[in-house]
């Protein structure tokens, strides 16, 4: 636990996020501690809420760097069951 967590409190601290970000406060749970902090911390150094930073970097909807494919297994229920039960038989 951080010392501000532990001197104000982890829902003071979140109190204040909702102050400057409150789109952030929104989805961070009021009990995250590092994520809250980070928050702040992120706020403080550079003057601007980390959603704000997080939207201009939303790596999720870039383009791809190499091409990829994604490769699933389906095996059949009974057998997955048999090879699960004989790993944690052991």
């Amino acid at each position: 636990m951080t010392r501000a967590a532990r001197d104000r409190g982890v829902g003071a601290l979140h109190d204040e996020l909702a102050k400057i970000d409150a789109a952030s406060a929104g989805r961070i749970d009021k009990n995250d501690e590092k994520r809250i902090i980070r928050a702040l911390e992120v706020f403080r150094l550079t003057g601007e809420p980390i959603s704000v930073h997080q939207a201009r970097h939303d790596h999720r909807s870039a383009p791809l760097r190499y091409p990829a494919r994604v490769v699933g297994l389906a095996p059949e229920r009974e057998a997955l069951y048999k090879a699960i039960d004989a790993r944690s038989t052991r």
